[in-house]
């Protein structure tokens, strides 16, 4: 479009597009602003469209009048990461052109956008007739520098795009159970194309003609950007067929859902090829992917069909017979999903069951589990989302099966003193045939790779190698073998696993930690040898208050862990750390008196106000 054409577009903004440059410049007279803005080239890009490239030279400064860019950093490595947005009223490239430095960052079109373009030369020119303009733009550099020094809050995503590759009866019920489970995160905004023709006033021919028109297209984003800011979320729906409506969808979005039944083909679409390429942008905008069912009755199986060409933030089973699973969407997209990070602690993790059928019965919905060690166990149970029956029936049977009984001691104990065929024998049995990404609910283990030195996140495969792993308590359990490495306790190093928690779209979390408080009073000067300790055992004296070996292992192996403790539960929303001081690691026979004082404890805990700051919703007006 010409300069001339475009200006005459956007005239009746004049005073509109007067502020944003006020709002670099500082207040201007009228013979500064119209010299000003004689010097001003207008431009239009298309979103997804690069308009800065890092390491460029610095020979323009741009503002944003409508839409919106995206700055993104690249390392030297090629990690990127996005920096921040730029909206109308603010100003992106200045710092390179007064400093005369390259250019720091990339910067995308988020939307499709309309700027105003300033060149090196002319904002020299016009410095030398009017320097209190350079000193202007030299104090906003000033103020966003010291705002990005404080930091800043990355806002949640508020342009929500559902692509869809064919309409269906499922689908169209989905969108009808999801507005009301919306509604109380704010004010709430449904976009398809047949209201966006309705809000325009046009025909789909209409529409579709003018795509190619600037005037039109300035008219439509107009309209969105006014839908936008008076919306907490915009919820766009396109399905594939839909080019026109389709494209400007995406152009708006801050995140992508493409919905899909699961009995649909696993194939990319067309759309889903352009999102998921090498693109840059594309790749830094976040994609889920939401699987339906029609009722709960069968556990999927072989979702991964779904994820080997798609590199999504997460994915989503939602049962249709269930409205607690449109409702844990809609927290998701809102950003008040809710996880919970269960720690390791030996047997006294069977506490987790009380936790977790407390907080169900108080209303509080577990949307994402993350376990290491014994939390594994509860984290697996929890994902599988059983009844509260059937989850104290299994933790049940899983205590009493526990794997750390005396036949299971090594006769010669060179890599372990437990023998890792009953462990790996129980796991086989009960979770064997499911694997992560086919559960309801989403999880992850973590697990400490003894080869590579580091901790593992896993997130699918068979929940039974997920577990093993996990649970590999050096020295009690012989290491776990997976992609030639050898994984060992996740709590080795990261015990309360709310940091790998935090790698995922959690808006709050939930802690749940078990170590010990006891301290012990010794009578002695030195530690007895192991036949003094057995004599003085059986005299009845008691003289000897020494920790077993089990428990001298898992507490020194998660030393450095409680050093965190305070600084890590301090980024969760609810700690909860109940009284289980007394019960010994390996104490498994207890398992009802654990899940009882589990459950006590956290119903005493978990007050209203706790209630209402796990849960902040707004009551739909």
């Amino acid at each position: 479009m010409d300069q001339y054409n475009l200006i005459s577009q956007i005239s009746t903004d004049h005073k509109y597009i007067r502020q944003i440059i006020n709002d670099i410049f500082g207040q201007l007279t009228d013979e500064q602003f119209n010299k000003l803005f004689s010097y001003f080239e207008w431009i239009r890009i298309k979103a997804g469209n690069q308009l800065i490239k890092q390491g460029a030279p610095s020979d323009h400064i741009y503002f944003v009048v409508y839409g919106r860019l995206t700055a993104i950093y690249e390392n030297n490595f090629g990690k990127s990461n996005i920096l921040g947005d730029i909206i109308p009223g603010q100003a992106v490239g200045e710092t390179g052109v007064i400093a005369d430095q390259p250019r720091t960052a990339h910067v995308f079109a988020a939307r499709d956008s309309v700027l105003i373009r300033l060149s090196k030369e002319m904002l020299y020119k016009l410095g030398n007739q009017f320097p209190v303009l350079i000193l202007n733009v030299a104090k906003t550099i000033i103020r966003r520098t010291d705002q990005n020094t404080k930091g800043r809050k990355v806002p949640h995503p508020k342009n929500v795009v559902f692509l869809l590759n064919e309409r269906s009866t499922l689908k169209s019920q989905f969108f009808e159970y999801l507005k009301p489970k919306l509604a109380p995160f704010g004010k709430i905004t449904f976009l398809d194309q047949e209201t966006i023709l309705n809000e325009l006033g046009v025909s789909l021919s209409e529409f579709t003609t003018a795509k190619g028109e600037d005037s039109f297209n300035i008219e439509l984003q107009k309209k969105l950007d006014a839908i936008e800011n008076s919306s907490d979320y915009v919820i766009y729906i396109a399905n594939e067929d839909e080019k026109v409506w389709k494209n400007r969808a995406i152009a708006q979005a801050d995140i992508f859902y493409i919905l899909k039944e699961f009995g649909e083909s696993e194939k990319l679409t067309t759309t889903e090829q352009k999102l998921f390429s090498n693109h840059l942008k594309y790749k830094l905008t976040k994609k889920n992917l939401v699987l339906l069912h029609e009722n709960g009755d069968n556990l999927p199986q072989n979702t991964s069909r779904f994820l080997h060409n798609r590199s999504l933030e997460m994915h989503h089973h939602v049962r249709m017979d269930r409205i607690s699973d449109i409702e844990r969407i809609s927290r998701f997209i809102s950003g008040n999903a809710i996880g919970i990070a269960l720690s390791g602690g030996g047997a006294k993790g069977l506490a987790h069951v009380g936790i977790v059928l407390s907080l169900r019965e108080k209303g509080i919905p577990i949307d994402f589990f993350s376990g290491t060690s014994i939390g594994t166990f509860i984290t697996a149970l929890g994902a599988l989302d059983l009844p509260s029956d059937d989850l104290v029936k299994k933790g049940s049977e899983l205590a009493n099966k526990a794997p750390t009984r005396r036949k299971n001691l090594n006769i010669a104990p060179l890599i372990s003193l437990m023998k890792g065929k009953h462990l790996d024998d129980l796991l086989e049995k009960y979770f064997g045939t499911f694997n992560i990404e086919d559960t309801w609910i989403n999880s992850c283990y973590v697990a400490s790779d003894l080869t590579e030195r580091k901790k593992v996140i896993i997130t699918s495969g068979p929940i039974n190698n997920a577990i093993r792993a996990s649970v590999a308590l050096p020295g009690i359990f012989p290491p776990a073998v997976n992609d030639n490495s050898l994984y060992v306790d996740g709590g080795l190093l990261e015990n309360l696993p709310i940091e790998s928690l935090g790698g995922f779209p959690v808006g709050k979390t939930i802690a749940v930690t078990l170590h010990s408080t006891k301290k012990y009073n010794l009578e002695y000067d030195v530690v007895p040898e192991s036949w003094d300790y057995i004599k003085d055992k059986f005299l009845g004296k008691k003289k000897f208050k020494v920790p077993s070996i089990s428990t001298i292992i898992m507490e020194s192996m998660v030393l450095a862990s409680y050093s965190k403790y305070e600084e890590t539960t301090k980024k969760a929303d609810l700690h909860l750390h109940p009284p289980i001081n007394k019960i010994g690691i390996l104490e498994w026979k207890s398992y009802d008196k654990m899940v009882r004082i589990g459950k006590e404890y956290t119903d005493q805990i978990v007050t209203n106000e706790i209630k209402n700051k796990l849960m902040p919703y707004i009551e739909p007006a």
